[in-house]
Parts: structure tokens; C-alpha cells; sequence
């Protein structure tokens, strides 16, 4: 949770300071294609070295940067030093480490839970992550109206030192082998991949239905913090507030989608409940 909240309070924060300083949605559009770009581009090698690497420590690895990246937008706000094109040369460095970051945290529940037990802990990790989507965007809001953008870029910076600490405190020994194909090479792997994903109907639609969604409904990046700013003159806290909300369908869907597996029948409600529309649009 703490690493999901962490990354929208960054986010969130990095928003709010765009529009502050440029008072354009355009310059907003362009930090958010420049923190997703990475993401598109090197998830699938991500997914690759994921499968080479132990999770911990790609994690470990992901986690220090953000903190890193953090700190350094932090310090560069708080001497007063901080312009638009600042937070746009930063904004790929999330992105970077959110491509490597997201394969890892799914695939470390591999390495923590035996086989029966991974469905409800992937669908309690999603719950947290979700949470931490709702939580982070809330206090962000809350403390950028209070303290400022510096503090909160401080602060995200040294919230990483917890998740840096449990990381470390996990027995690298106790951890549960996943097999590893290091001989088709990473080039080979990223075909196999490939080939599986197009040859299997039950992996392809959840990801067509995902590249649906994030290609129809992702610009609430830029949509709602721009809504609120020009259209109704608010400030962080809504921001935060309308961002708090966005999540609460997810953690329905996560909560309910382990039991319903096993049905076909039942599975289509959790992607209806991701796909359902925010409560923050009642705003409306």
C-alpha cells in the first residue's frame, strides 16, 4: 500500500505544481506523456528482466530511485529553482521506474505465497494498491494546500524508507523458486511471451480489455485536475478528494474476484465495477 500511496501522492503533487506553474492543461498533458511513455515502451522488457531477477531486489532497485527521484524535486521546489520544464526532465524518471516496478510487485507474490494461496493474495494486493491510490491522492491534496510542494516531495521521499526497510528485511532463502528460460535469451523470452499471449483467448481478452480502458478512460490524468482547477476554480483538496474517490469501484472488483474464478458467469462483474464510472464525477 505504502508504495502505491507513494507513487499517486507523488503523481498527485507533481499535478498540482504543473498547474501552478503554467496554468495550462497542455503543459500537464505533456508531463503525463512523458511519465507514461516509459512505461509503454519498456514494460515488456521489464517483464523480461523480471523473470531473470528476484523481485526483491528489482524492487529494492525501484523503490530507491523513486525515493531518489523525489527527494531531488523536492530539494530543486524548496530553493526555489523549480519550473515546468524541471518537473517535465523528472517526469520520465517515474516513468522508468514504474515499468519495472509494476511487473515486480506482482511477481514477488509468486516468490512469497505457494500456488493455492496466490489468487486472494494477488486480489488483496490489488485491494492495496487501490487503497493506496484512494489515500495518497486525498493527503496529497490536503498537505499541498497546507505545506506546499517541497514538503510533499520531502515527505513521499522518506515514506519509501519503510518499504525500503521491509524489502530488505525479507530472507532472500525463505523466498519460493519461480522457474526461470535463460536459455531463449531475453529477446526469445519477449517472443514466447508474445506467442503465448496470442495463442491463448483466456490471457488475450482481460489485455485487450485492458489496453481498451487505458486508451479511453487514462485521461483523467489530465482531465480531472484541470476540470477542477479552470472549470471550477478549486484547489488541492478537491483534487485530492475527487482522486480519493476514482479507486472505490477497483476495490470492489479486487475484493469480490478471487471467489468468482472459478465461474465464467461470475467474471464478468469485476470488470464491469473497473470500467464502472468514478463517484468524483458527481461533482458534476
Amino acid at each position: 500500500m505504502l508504495s502505491g500511496f507513494g507513487t499517486w501522492f507523488q503523481i498527485v503533487t507533481q499535478s498540482l505544481l504543473i498547474l501552478d506553474l503554467s496554468h495550462s492543461g497542455a503543459a500537464l498533458g505533456i508531463a503525463a506523456a512523458l511519465q507514461y511513455l516509459p512505461v509503454l515502451l519498456l514494460s515488456p522488457y521489464a517483464g523480461v528482466i523480471t523473470d531473470r531477477w528476484l523481485a526483491r531486489r528489482i524492487l529494492l532497485t525501484t523503490n530507491a530511485l523513486a525515493a531518489g527521484l523525489a527527494a531531488m524535486l523536492g530539494t530543486v521546489t524548496a530553493l526555489g529553482h523549480v519550473t515546468t520544464g524541471w518537473v517535465w526532465a523528472m517526469a520520465p524518471g517515474l516513468g522508468i521506474v514504474l515499468a519495472f516496478d509494476r511487473p515486480a510487485q506482482s511477481a514477488i507474490i509468486a516468490e512469497l505465497m505457494p500456488l493455492g494461496a496466490r489468487p486472494n493474495a494477488s486480489a488483496l494486493a490489488n485491494v492495496q494498491t487501490a487503497s493506496g491510490r484512494s489515500v495518497g491522492p486525498a493527503v496529497a491534496g490536503v498537505l499541498y494546500a497546507a505545506v506546499g510542494p517541497a514538503s510533499c516531495f520531502l515527505l513521499n521521499a522518506a515514506s519509501y524508507l519503510v518499504i525500503l526497510v521491509a524489502l530488505a528485511r525479507i530472507r532472500p532463502e525463505e523466498l519460493i523458486g519461480r522457474p526461470r528460460r535463460l536459455a531463449l535469451g531475453a529477446l526469445g523470452e519477449l517472443r514466447a511471451g508474445l506467442s503465448y499471449v496470442r495463442n491463448a483467448p483466456a490471457v488475450r481478452a482481460p489485455l485487450v480489455c485492458a489496453a481498451a480502458m487505458g486508451l479511453t478512460t487514462f485521461n483523467f490524468l489530465t482531465v480531472i485536475p484541470a476540470m477542477i482547477t479552470f472549470t471550477f476554480h478549486a484547489g488541492g483538496r478537491a483534487f485530492g478528494i475527487c482522486e480519493a474517490l476514482t479507486p472505490a469501484p477497483r476495490c470492489w472488483a479486487d475484493y469480490g474476484s478471487p471467489r468468482d474464478w472459478g465461474d465464467r458467469r461470475g467474471a464478468s462483474w469485476p470488470w464491469a465495477a473497473h470500467c464502472s464510472p468514478s463517484p468524483c464525477w458527481a461533482t458534476r
